[in-house]
Order: structure tokens, then C-alpha cells, then sequence
């Protein structure tokens, strides 16, 4: 009886002992693998970090402008109407112009009260009151024959555009021009961490960390109620197009040995 316990008890231990064996080897395997991918090291392990800008100017191939015709009248109806008619002259003139249905989508449409505060001889309190009503309605429309942009501009107003904003250029597909400021800049991050390694007398081992930052800013072209303003006094609005700097930030963390 007690040789079978000893046997029973030895058989225990070698089945625990596998067991441990197991899961410690599952772990290491685990710990390795997840080693292996960037970012995702949790070693407390020298490094050193370079960020470097790419930026490449490109010249816009795309404009959209915003205009909208407001209209106010005592009766909801007759501001309706006369929005209605004004909207249309301005999509009609677009269309004179050359410019696609597709590229003609309407961007907002608002009808609302206008209040005032009108006091009561019989309650001495001030009271708000209907006093109109206001229209809006807005269409977005995209230009890539920058040549008619100015005369769009002052035709769509001599129309019955009354509100111009939100005019900008930008470049339809960035991507291949996002990618070059990326190499560029990974090129220089790679080219300062060489620098300072070999100043500090370390070697760069491998990446642990990498991130980037895009930026493409659009800048406004001018003040539109302004530009109207001269516009109705016969010369055309002028626009210039410039450039837009599309521009990569990388950010690279070495180890270093």
C-alpha cells in the first residue's frame, strides 16, 4: 500500500513538473514574440529619439467655394420665394459657365424667425416678438479650371449671391505627395541619428518606436465681403492660387548599444 502511494505521489510531481515546464516555455515564447514587433517593448533599455520635418510645395489642382443667397422678408413665403429665384439664377449662371451638375451640391438650407423684444403698456414687461423671417440656402461648388475661378466668383454675386466664404485650394490627391515628405523625412531622422550616435560613441541598434505627423494647411485667400464690394464696381475679383506645403513630421526612437 505505501509503495503504490510513493508511486501515485512521484507520478503527481512529474505531471506538475511538465506542466510548469510548459507554461514557462509558453511564456518565453510569448514574451519573444511580442518583443519582435516595433513599439511594443517593455525593457527598460537605452535609446535615443530623432524627429526630423519632410515638406514638399505643390501647386493646387482643386477649388471649392462656398455661396450662398440670404433672404429676408415680414412673410415666410415671400422670403422662400425670393430665395428660390435668386438660387437659381446663381445654379443657372454656374451652369453657363461650364461648371457640372456634380460639382453644384447644396451645402446647407435654413429658414428661421428673426426676434425683437417689443415692450407691453399693459404688463411693463418686454416681450419677444416675431419682427421676420430669414432664408438661407448655400451651394458648394468645386473648380478645377482655375482660370474661371474670379469670374465665377463675380458672376455667381452679380447673379444673387449675397454670402461668399470658405474659398480654398487644395490638391485632390495628396497621397503620392504625402509619401515623398515622409521618405524625405525619415531620410533626415535617419541622417541626425547617425550624427548623434557617432558623437556620443554608441551604436543605433534597432527601431523601438516610430510615429508621424501630416499636415497640409489651406490657407484663405482673402476677405470675400470685401472682394464683392470692389467686385460691384465693375473689375473682376482677383485670386491667386499660390502653393501648398504638404509637410511630414517622423519621429524615430533607436536602441542604442
Amino acid at each position: 500500500m505505501e509503495t503504490k502511494l510513493k508511486s501515485a505521489l512521484i507520478i503527481v510531481a512529474v505531471v506538475l513538473l511538465i506542466s510548469l515546464t510548459v507554461l514557462t516555455n509558453t511564456m518565453i515564447a510569448g514574451q519573444t514574440q511580442k518583443n519582435d514587433f516595433v513599439g511594443l517593448d517593455n525593457q527598460n533599455l537605452p535609446t535615443i529619439t530623432v524627429s526630423e520635418q519632410g515638406e514638399v510645395s505643390v501647386a493646387p489642382d482643386t477649388a471649392e467655394i462656398s455661396f450662398a443667397v440670404i433672404s429676408t422678408a415680414e412673410v415666410v413665403e415671400t422670403a422662400l420665394n425670393d430665395n428660390n429665384e435668386k438660387m437659381q439664377e446663381v445654379v443657372d449662371y454656374l451652369k453657363q459657365e461650364g461648371v457640372e451638375d456634380k460639382n453644384i451640391q447644396t451645402s446647407s438650407f435654413n429658414v428661421r424667425p428673426l426676434y425683437r423684444y417689443e415692450e407691453k403698456d399693459t404688463t411693463g414687461y418686454n416681450e419677444r416678438v416675431v419682427y421676420s423671417y430669414e432664408v438661407s440656402n448655400s451651394v458648394s461648388v468645386t473648380l478645377t479650371d482655375f482660370e474661371k475661378v474670379d469670374t465665377v466668383v463675380d458672376g455667381a454675386v452679380r447673379a444673387g449671391a449675397n454670402n461668399v466664404s470658405d474659398l480654398r485650394f487644395f490638391v485632390e490627391d495628396e497621397e503620392q505627395y504625402k509619401k515623398q515628405a515622409r521618405e524625405m523625412a525619415i531620410n533626415k531622422a535617419k541622417q541626425k541619428a547617425e550624427e548623434i550616435s557617432s558623437a556620443l560613441g554608441v551604436s543605433l541598434g534597432r527601431i523601438i518606436n516610430f510615429s508621424e505627423d501630416y499636415y497640409s494647411p489651406v490657407y484663405p485667400m482673402r476677405d470675400y465681403d470685401m472682394a464683392m464690394e470692389e467686385s460691384a464696381g465693375g473689375s473682376s475679383v482677383p485670386i491667386e492660387v499660390g502653393e501648398n506645403d504638404i509637410s511630414v513630421t517622423a519621429r524615430i526612437q533607436y536602441e542604442i548599444k
